[in-house]
């Protein structure tokens, strides 16, 4: 029984993997195809977006236009601010204040190992 003659792949020739059959290329030859498709059609994506873009920016700045005048878009919101709580416990020595929100801070944490009880710092 004969056996099938091995053929050369076809990586380095583009012409022959242009014209080659899909049905008669390797695994590896069809992944090493695929790859190159997926890298052509994603070049080609991004390429086509930014053309658009530049034509659409083109096309309004002429008519006196902004993209946020054609597309109804809204300014950027500003970032809330963090909202500060009132202290709640303060150390009468250094001034430190607490809100009695979170874990205990290191100086009031040493005082109540101490034995002083927390209600002792409250701001009245």
């Amino acid at each position: 029984m004969m056996t099938p003659a091995r053929r050369a792949p076809m990586w380095g020739n583009k012409k022959q993997n242009a014209e080659a059959p899909i049905e008669l290329m390797t695994y590896d030859e069809l992944l090493f195809l695929k790859q190159r498709v997926d890298q052509e059609l994603a070049g080609r994506g991004d390429a086509e977006l930014q053309a658009l873009k530049e034509k659409l920016i083109l096309i309004a700045n002429a008519q006196g236009l902004s993209l946020i005048d054609l597309f109804g878009g809204r300014q950027p919101r500003k970032p809330k601010e963090k909202r500060k709580h009132r202290p709640k416990y303060r150390d009468p020595e250094t001034g430190e204040e607490w809100s009695g929100r979170g874990k205990l801070p290191s100086w009031l944490q040493t005082k109540v190992d101490a034995g002083v009880p927390v209600e002792t710092f409250l701001i009245q």
